[in-house]
């Protein structure tokens, strides 16, 4: 039988006008139940529009299923 459960990656992007750097992956949480961790991304994702910095860096949260 096949367990699954929920990663929240958190991808860091970087701009600057004329330079793209490659993104930055990493796992912020895993969360159990899938409506769960699509709430917990949407709240992340409020959350870093409103810490948004003008240092170039965009933060965005994702959420994927890991099936083992």
């Amino acid at each position: 039988m096949a367990k699954s459960t929920n990663i929240i990656m958190l991808v860091r992007s970087y701009t600057n006008g004329t330079h793209n750097a490659d993104p930055l992956f990493s796992i912020d949480r895993v969360v159990a139940d899938s409506d769960k961790a699509t709430s917990v991304v949407e709240k992340l994702n409020e959350i870093a529009t409103i810490e948004k910095k003008d240092d170039g860096w965009t933060n965005k949260y994702y959420s994927t299923k890991l099936v083992l």
